[in-house]
């Protein structure tokens, strides 16, 4: 089990770019670690329908993000964990190893 004793927040300056925020939160002194969560196209749209309070839960978002899903497999930069087949305690657990495995 991972105990967290503490954490910081910081707010991310969204008029900058993921770089720069980046290169900032890196003088504090953290290991980052950037994580990209993805599913496939069938298991992205049953949980996008099922998600009722999201206003933003369009049929136009929903074919963007589909559009987009190969982009994620390009990437280099970054840890990638499909959660097609996990939940969110599963998908936790694997953060978890992945990072303890650094």
């Amino acid at each position: 089990m991972l105990k967290i004793y503490e954490y910081s927040c910081f707010k991310l300056d969204y008029g900058r770019s993921r770089d720069n925020n980046v290169s900032e939160i890196s003088k504090l002194n953290f290991q980052i670690y950037h994580f990209v969560l993805t599913c496939d196209k069938e298991v992205l749209t049953e949980r996008w329908h099922s998600d009722n309070v999201a206003d933003w839960r369009t049929d136009d978002n929903l074919n963007m993000s589909i559009g987009i899903l190969s982009e994620f497999n390009k990437r280099t930069d970054c840890i990638f964990i499909d959660t097609s087949d996990l939940s969110v305690d599963m998908a936790a657990h694997e953060i978890i190893e992945r990072v303890r495995a650094k």
